[in-house]
């Protein structure tokens, strides 16, 4: 019952831990027909806001700010609903698929603060670049309409920048031909510069920190199933938690991605996908070593279905 416990308790740590590093940013003020009014907002009482709401949409182009200059006027292809993806969207009554390319465009008005501000770019799928005021300040791969020369990348980013006249003018390009989705699938978070600094780095510390939890209960249990090899829940827990361990890595911020920008991006979906896959069957094993009179046929079924999935992911590509 001692074991038993002790693993229950470790277990309700992680997931507290994972819990806790999730975003709740709140929302109260939405975009409408390309304009965000901030006049209600106070970035010093509010926080922080997503850029949430309809941008302006430019399917099958990618257009820079110069385009919009000097009186240019181009023809939308009507308003998005950021965040999420284009796949659906209704053009001419058909609906588009994820791969392709867009232009996204917001003017944000009134904004009631002296103090540098800065913008939180996550996932937008799987390459993008944004113009701030006219000024390219975020980059994630490389932007193409042709699918040989578009490089995708997931890495986490943020731009300092002061706004002109209590006005900004976001142009945003997003390519994808590598993954099945496409389009800004998570939301911009705009603040002020110390806020969103602090927030990146209060969510990177939290899970390195978790991080190096589950890879000292790695080598803790692996030195556990070493000494006694007879018992091999040790064993199978060690496995759960580097999982985990890696799934931190890979997701959230993307340390990995961060610390290594030219990783393959490819490499590092089926990981991140293998990793999930991994966990449920593991978990059963682990469950069943520790109970015995818990082998249900069900179990078998999950890792077979399992296996399946990671033979698929392994086979082909992300798309």
């Amino acid at each position: 019952m001692v074991i038993r416990s002790r693993y229950f308790l470790i277990f309700s740590l992680i997931i507290l831990l994972i819990a806790s590093s999730c975003d709740n940013s709140s929302q109260k003020v939405e975009a409408k027909k390309g304009v965000l009014d901030l006049s209600q907002w106070s970035f010093t009482q509010d926080g922080n806001i997503p850029l949430n709401g309809e941008w302006e949409f430019y399917w099958g182009k990618l257009l820079t700010p110069y385009d919009f200059n000097f009186g240019n006027s181009q023809q939308k292809t009507g308003y998005f609903s950021v965040p999420e993806i284009w796949n659906g969207y209704l053009i001419n009554g058909k609906p588009l698929e994820g791969q392709g390319y867009a232009t996204f465009r917001l003017r944000i008005t009134n904004i009631r603060t002296p103090d540098t501000l800065a913008i939180r770019v996550r996932d937008l799928a799987t390459s993008y670049q944004l113009w701030i005021n006219g000024r390219l300040l975020l980059q994630n791969g490389v932007v193409s309409d042709k699918p040989d020369q578009t490089v995708p990348q997931f890495i986490p980013s943020l731009a300092s920048f002061l706004p002109k006249g209590g006005e900004i003018k976001l142009v945003l390009q997003i390519a994808n031909y590598n993954h099945r989705k496409g389009g800004p699938w998570k939301a911009i978070l705009l603040g002020t510069e110390a806020n969103i600094t602090k927030l990146r780095e209060r969510q990177l510390a939290l899970e390195l920190f978790l991080f190096g939890i589950l890879i000292i209960m790695v080598l803790y249990h692996l030195g556990l199933y070493l000494t006694r090899r007879k018992d091999r829940a040790p064993f199978y827990f060690s496995l759960i938690c580097l999982a985990i361990a890696l799934r931190v890595l890979l997701g959230g911020e993307r340390f990995l991605m961060w610390m290594f920008p030219g990783f393959d991006w490819e490499l590092e979906q089926k990981l991140e996908f293998l990793t999930f896959y991994a966990i449920g069957p593991l978990f059963l094993i682990f469950l069943v070593s520790v109970f015995p009179e818990l082998r249900i046929r069900i179990f078998k079924i999950v890792g077979l279905v399992s296996l399946v999935f990671s033979v698929l992911t392994i086979l082909l590509p992300a798309k």
